[in-house]
Parts: structure tokens; sequence; C-alpha cells
């Protein structure tokens, strides 16, 4: 590995400790409280469940939108060429997806352990006559164990860090004209897509035939993405 791509990887890192241990110090930290409180003040009636599953997938998106902004003009100030970028942000962020997703549900393993209520579903999905309970995708499509769950967390959060960094790419290169107009021309083509009937089909036909496999396709659907974002990089000016 040479001096540069080294030094890229470094300032990386760098620049991802700090949000990533504040939002971890947050999330646990609440966490900690809140079971701390009903323990204290224990009441029968009231169960705590979380699913931290969401909260990465949220922090991910945004981290991979402020990473454009944040990291890539310094870099290319600095003189770092286009593909060390390219090449250091997507390890780093499929790096942050399978980390969140460990950290996640490890901590879920560990409080199943001392708190059995957090089995307690926290979603229902209802199809049809059908209806189903769960805390997790992994309860959907087979059994739920710490592997299941983590490349569950791991695909999708990685699909979203790809697709808000290819989003933040576009406004970065072509403003608020071309970001908004992006987003206008995705709603747009979802709207037409519902009014038509052939996105709800599309939706229809995955959840009818939904196995764990379909988070491997997602991957691999946030790696094509994410590739596609070299395209806007290798253009990039400070």
């Amino acid at each position: 590995m040479d001096a540069q791509l080294k030094g890229t990887f470094y300032y990386f890192l760098t620049n991802m400790k700090r949000p990533f241990l504040i939002f971890w110090a947050i999330l646990v930290g609440f966490m900690l409280i809140t079971y701390g409180m009903s323990y204290l003040f224990a009441d029968t009636a009231t169960v705590i469940a979380y699913d931290l599953s969401f909260p990465i997938y949220i922090f991910g998106a945004i981290l991979g939108f402020h990473t454009v902004k944040s990291c890539i003009p310094y870099l290319i100030k600095m003189g770092s060429t286009r593909a060390n970028i390219f090449v250091v942000s997507g390890a780093s962020l499929f790096a942050l997806a399978c980390l969140n997703a460990m950290i996640a549900n490890t901590i879920y393993v560990i409080v199943e352990k001392v708190h059995s209520e957090v089995k307690s579903a926290i979603f229902t999905l209802e199809t049809g006559e059908n209806s189903y309970t769960f805390s997790h995708l992994a309860d959907l499509v087979m059994d739920s164990t710490w592997y299941s769950r983590v490349v569950i967390d791991a695909s999708i959060g990685f699909f979203l860090l790809a697709a808000f960094f290819l989003l933040a790419l576009i406004f970065y290169r072509y403003g608020f004209i071309g970001g908004f107009g992006t987003l206008g021309i995705f709603m747009g083509t979802i709207a037409f897509g519902i009014e038509r009937g052939w996105l709800i089909d599309f939706f229809s036909s995955i959840f009818s035939n939904f196995h764990f496999t379909f988070f491997y396709q997602l991957m691999l659907t946030g790696i094509v993405i994410y590739l596609l974002s070299y395209v806007l990089m290798r253009r990039l000016t400070i």
C-alpha cells in the first residue's frame, strides 16, 4: 500500500471516528438509562423493547451523505487521486456498515440475556388476511441468529450508505438544482409506478418470494450503486 493510499485511509478513519463514537455513546447511554429506570421503577405492565437496526440505518445514510462534503474536497486539495479516494471511501463505508451491524446485534444478544423482555415483538406486518409480528427482519426469512441479523443490517446499511453517498456527489457536482432535480425525478418515478401499479406488483413479487438471499442481492445492488459513483467522482473539482 503506497503512502498516499495510507494517508487517505487514515484521514477517512479519523474523520469518521468522532461521529461514530458520539452516535454509539448516545445510543448505549440512552439504553442504559432506560433499562436502569425500568428496574428502579418496575411496572409489570410496561415492556421495554429496542430495535437498534433503524438507528444504524439512519446514521449510516447521514454519514454517507456527510462524507462527500467533509472528506473528498480536502483530500483532492491535498493531492490524493480520485482512484485512491474512491477505493478508500468504499472500503470505509463498507466496514462502517458491517461494524455497525455487528455492534448493534452484539448489544441485542447481551440485552437479551439479561433482559428477557427484549424478545417482545415490536413490529406488525399485515398482508391481506395474515398478520406477522417480529422484532427484526430476520424473523421473517429464517431463524433469527446473530449472523442472519448482521448480514441483514449490513446489507441494508451499506445500500443506504452507497445511495446517499451517490446523492451527495450529485449535490456536490451539480448543486441544489441537480440534487433536488434528481430527488424530484426519483419521487416522480415512484408516484408514477404506484399510480400505474407496476411498482406495487414489483414489491408484491419480492415479498411473495421473500428469502434470505434477497439481502445478499441488496448488498450487491449497493456495491453497483457505489461503483456508479466513480463516474461523478472522477470529474470532481474543489
